[in-house]
């Protein structure tokens, strides 16, 4: 059952990124700004908790999955989101 939890987490965490990722796309933001911002944001130091090319490899293949679609935005990522669009940090 912890396995499961596990992996519950991940896709949780893969889904908020995509998201997250795909929100500033559409505004214009480059991929690695966004990836950066999403760390920046829940305090993932990239290089310490996960290397770019991992994050960067995990976001790609989370959105090339056939069965992805977006999920609800959680409260954090639209305050966050909304934050970043408004004043651009």
């Amino acid at each position: 059952k912890i396995i499961s939890l596990n992996k519950l987490f991940e896709e949780k965490f893969e889904e908020e990124l995509v998201f997250f990722c795909q929100i500033l796309s559409i505004c214009g933001v480059e991929i690695k700004e966004a990836l950066e911002e999403f760390c920046k944001n829940f305090n993932i130091d990239i290089g310490t908790d996960i290397s770019y090319d991992a994050l960067k490899k995990k976001e790609y293949r989370f959105r090339k999955k056939e069965t992805f679609s977006p999920p609800q935005v959680s409260p954090k990522n639209r305050t966050i989101i909304q934050h970043t669009l408004m004043f651009g940090e």
